[in-house]
């Protein structure tokens, strides 16, 4: 990429008296490198004076910027318009202009500008707040673009702390706005309505500056220029974003950078691509957390990445809550249509009770027999973890009361080393943080009488035979069941997904683990403290142990199936073979396992593997969700809460 940048006036003195000056490099950072290279101190002038377009459009004049392979901008002389903003309202153009002042409060912040700038076009009261809210909304906006920019600046130059800097002030820029959904959550139906007409056409989905933050994030899509054609400087301003590198790129190229293997092919992807799933960016991800004191500054930035992530998605679903709080669920299509979910485990029913709440009417298919009426199959999956991402899908449900009523707050980890001391390490240094152990069992009840009683339809005993997508009915149990939405939500061995791949590829690479995994179970003795989740570490294979409501504890041991070492599944055929094994290795856990033997030959050998897919849909009427589209290993705990 290039750009050239014409220069004012007061700053020819460091141009040599050049109107124009160009740089060029491979990333944004190499570009600021090259023009710090050829014109000592000029970035920080500009940086300073606020006029340095930051290649990326936040400070641009309307007239001044061309696109020419690269990109070109004109920075204004003292006192010109220096920048505009788009109003999500009105679409109207705002220039701000550098001012001079007598160093007053107001005259500093504009207040007299920005104060005026909330002109209701109706007689309701609450109109104001959700201008406010907007407006605000935006101005945080900018904020993370600008701190988003420079973040993106100093990856391509390698400076992390200043680039942890940055990241940290945008994800309390998030933890601001997602917190700011609640004040507009005060605002009533009834409120909306009132003045909805006045609004016109003019919706959240309108904002230029939050495309701006997906594309610099690296979720880029050309199509989303569309809905700005007919607003020049927004076009132009998405235009630079998405010709311009991502945060995403110069991270993956910082990886390249420091000896981390990524294909020449991701490398070279021209910027304005979207970005897709690369098995080489995901490797070298993994090198740093298998060995993050190597790769410290990395690591921490993944860390800062991944809580971005969260945030984001969090913004994300407080912004749908609200919606549904405040405008009211509308959904004219749902009624009288028929929503058919294949699977009635942890994601069916708790997706039934949502869809069953928006009008669809909910049938589900479960090819076991009812669980409330007969004994779950022992062994069937570990222990259950619940975090805030689970608790978050459940509260929209109004079930996290219930679900956590039956379960055992776990605030960190007690990890047990041979000839060392008990170890706890808190997951949070909050008092009060913690994620929640349940039995499958008792949660997959739970979520069945929830979706019963929220009218949804459940047949057991009904296993999938076939899917007509010509008629959009499903083949189960010796019947035929008509559908407009179909969901896959039957687990890793999907048979929806399979009848989907028929049709046309989905883009499925699947990874066996060689371990699998064995339940056995601690009755309760009082002996191991419940606030935890205990671990016993073993190199090759280990042992967890997580907490029941009643004093007991499940405990899974994870294990080779057969590496051709005397320690793996192959080489334990029977309980007193078992029991002889878990005393040489685990003996304080043999200790709390008096029905070992009888588990161990009673309880099946999991199966463990990760499921990539690359399309989740199909026919325009069927979804895969849960584990039938992505069960996961290394998984710690986040499997449901995904």
């Amino acid at each position: 990429m290039s750009i050239t940048i014409h220069i004012p006036t007061t700053l020819r003195d460091l141009t040599a008296g050049a109107a124009q000056v160009s740089a060029q490099g491979d990333s944004l950072g190499e570009v600021i490198d090259d023009l710090e290279r050829r014109w000592p101190g000029l970035e920080q002038r500009l940086l300073k004076g606020r006029t340095l377009v930051r290649f990326m459009n936040l400070y641009v004049n309307d007239q001044d910027v061309r696109f020419h392979g690269g990109l070109e901008a004109r920075l204004p002389e003292p006192g010109i318009g220096a920048a505009t903003m788009g109003c999500p309202f009105s679409g109207a153009r705002n220039a701000l202009a550098p001012r001079t002042g007598d160093g007053r409060y107001g005259d500093y912040l504009s207040l007299q500008h920005i104060l005026h700038s909330q002109v209701p076009r109706s007689e309701v009261p609450d109109e104001l707040l959700f201008i406010i809210q907007h407006q605000t909304a935006e101005l945080w906006m900018k904020l993370m673009l600008h701190e988003l920019t420079l973040a993106t600046h100093h990856v391509g130059r390698q400076d992390l702390p200043r680039t942890f800097k940055a990241l940290t002030r945008v994800q309390r820029i998030m933890e601001h706005l997602i917190h700011a959904w609640s004040v507009l959550a005060t605002l009533t139906p009834n409120d909306f309505l009132a003045m909805r007409p006045a609004l016109g056409s003019a919706s959240g989905h309108q904002s230029v500056q939050f495309r701006e933050i997906e594309f610099l994030l690296g979720n880029k899509c050309a199509r989303h220029l569309e809905d700005h054609a007919e607003d020049p400087a927004a076009l132009r301003a998405l235009q630079a974003r998405l010709l311009a590198p991502s945060l995403y790129d110069e991270v993956v190229r910082l990886l390249a950078a420091r000896g981390l293997a990524i294909a020449p092919a991701r490398l070279q992807a021209a910027v304005d691509e979207p970005t897709g799933y690369d098995a080489s960016v995901e490797a070298a991800w993994l090198t740093v957390y298998r060995a993050p004191e190597a790769h410290r500054d990395l690591y921490e930035l993944a860390e800062q990445l991944v809580a971005l992530e969260d945030n984001v998605r969090h913004w994300r679903f407080r912004h749908i809550g609200m919606v549904e709080r405040v405008i009211g669920r509308d959904f004219p299509m749902a009624e009288h249509r028929t929503a058919l979910i294949v699977g009635g485990g942890l994601t069916g029913p708790l997706l039934a009770c949502l869809l069953q709440r928006q009008g669809w009417q909910v049938t589900v298919l479960e090819q076991r027999p009812d669980p409330r009426l007969h004994t779950a199959q022992a062994g069937k999956s570990i222990n259950l973890a619940l975090a805030e991402r689970g608790l978050q899908a459940l509260c929209q449900a109004g079930l996290d009361a219930a679900v956590l009523a039956g379960a055992v707050a776990m605030h960190g980890r007690r990890v047990h080393v041979p000839g060392e001391p008990e170890q706890f390490h808190a997951y949070s240094s909050r008092a009060g943080d913690a994620i929640w152990s349940i039995q499958r069992g008792r949660f997959n009840r739970l979520l069945l009488d929830a979706a019963q009683a929220a009218g949804a339809r459940l047949h057991f005993d009904t296993p999938l035979a076939g899917i007509d997508w010509a008629r959009r009915e499903v083949i189960a149990g010796g019947q035929r069941w008509p559908f407009d939405l179909l969901v896959g939500a039957d687990g890793a061995d999907s048979g929806v997904r399979r009848a989907m791949a028929e049709g046309g590829p989905l883009g499925e690479r699947r990874e066996r683990q060689p371990h699998g995994y064995k339940e056995l179970n601690i009755p309760a003795s009082g002996r191991l403290l419940a606030d935890a989740l205990h671990i016993w570490p073993r190199g090759g294979h280990m042992s967890i142990a997580l907490p029941n409501i009643d004093g007991s504890f499940t405990t899974t041991l994870f294990l080779p199936h057969d590496d051709g070492s005397a320690d793996c599944f192959a080489q334990l055929p029977d309980g007193p073979t078992a029991r002889r094994w878990f005393d040489t290795h685990y003996s304080d856990l043999s200790a709390e396992l008096p029905d070992l033997e009888a588990d161990f030959e009673h309880n099946p050998i999991g199966q463990l593997g990760t499921l990539w897919l690359e399309r989740w849909h199909a026919q325009g009427c069927a979804v895969l969700v849960g584990d039938a589209a992505h069960p996961m290993v290394p998984f710690h705990g986040q499997g449901m809460n995904c």
